[in-house]
């Protein structure tokens, strides 16, 4: 098995440089400037919005705050508010969405303040009020520990994902077409429930992927399909290495979950005795042993040649 993962070598300089403009970044200022909005800058507006004239429900934000060019908010925005100053209002068309859909948008901003970002200097001195470390060269260091640990990280899943796509693509399991009907409708009515609490439709979601109807069904059903043969290869691995799962390996399951959805690992362990879904994590940890040996046996090599040795893996690292 190859693995030919992007991202692999160790953090460059100009991946160091881009971490501390990033912390840099979270330490900036914003400074009240008396002059026409550039790109960039930081404002404070009015927004109100109509269709066909008439006021859009919940279409009026007031004192909203907004990094121009950044596109996140309506289309037309960023065009209206370059040139701009302080107190000064715009009108344009503005592109609607749900039950507005096919009513002409218009929207109105005004100014109430216009900002520039100052960045920190990159020194000691910011070293020691961004962090624990005293100089430049310490923090440096230990972002760089950090984004080898990443990239260790990241290795190890693009190599477990080598590994699933090489058993799939190595074992014919039959599924019921049943079973992959019922779960491809199960995610169609998902995808419908997420667009439209969000004012969209399914055109307009596969616009936005530049994705035609069949391309999309035809991912889905890949999709599905790989997710149900997945279990059952792992099992048989599980089955013919005969695995068994540890007391250790199960409580550190629980305290990894736990520890995502915000619970301790008490609470977590008698949800799961409640709802008598016990076995299925049993049968997640085990599949997450089977991914591992599979890892610890594959010969996996990164894009440069080299050998990856992965028996260090952390386990949640081997497991989906």
């Amino acid at each position: 098995l190859h693995n030919h993962p992007s991202g692999l070598l160790l953090p460059s300089d100009a991946d160091l440089d881009e971490q501390v403009a990033n912390l840099a970044d979270r330490f900036a200022t914003l400074t009240t400037v008396e002059r026409a909005v550039e790109d960039k800058d930081f404002v404070t507006i009015d927004l109100s919005l109509t269709a066909d004239g008439e006021p859009v429900e919940d279409g009026v934000a007031t004192g909203l705050s907004y990094e121009v060019g950044s596109a996140g908010l309506l289309e037309g925005l960023d065009s209206a508010l370059v040139g701009l100053s302080a107190g000064e209002s715009a009108e344009f068309d503005a592109p609607l969405a749900g039950p507005y859909a096919d009513k002409t948008g218009r929207a109105s901003v005004t100014v109430k303040a216009v900002r520039v970002k100052q960045l920190p200097a990159i020194d000691d001195e910011f070293a020691q009020e961004a962090s624990e470390f005293d100089t430049l060269a310490e923090l440096r260091a230990d972002l760089t520990t950090r984004l080898e640990r990443v990239r260790r990280m990241e290795q190890g899943m693009q190599a477990r994902d080598k590994v699933l796509e090489s058993l799939l693509d190595t074992i014919d399991i039959p599924l019921p077409e049943r079973v992959v009907d019922a779960e491809i409708a199960a995610r169609a009515a998902s995808l419908d429930e997420q667009l439209a609490a969000n004012g969209l439709d399914l055109d307009t979601y596969l616009a936005s992927q530049s994705e035609t109807l069949d391309d999309h069904q035809a991912h889905v059903k890949a999709d599905v399909e790989r997710d149900l043969r997945t279990p059952f290869i792992l099992d048989a691995i599980v089955a013919k290495e005969e695995l068994v799962l540890q007391e250790a390996e199960l409580t550190e399951y629980i305290v990894r979950r736990a520890s995502r959805v915000g619970v301790t690992p008490d609470a977590y362990a008698d949800q799961l005795v409640r709802s008598g879904t016990v076995p299925l994590a049993v049968a997640d940890v085990l599949r997450g042993k089977a991914l591992a040996f599979v890892l610890e046996h594959a010969v996996v090599t990164d894009a440069p040649g080299r050998s990856v040795v992965l028996n260090q893996l952390e386990r949640d690292a081997a497991t989906r």
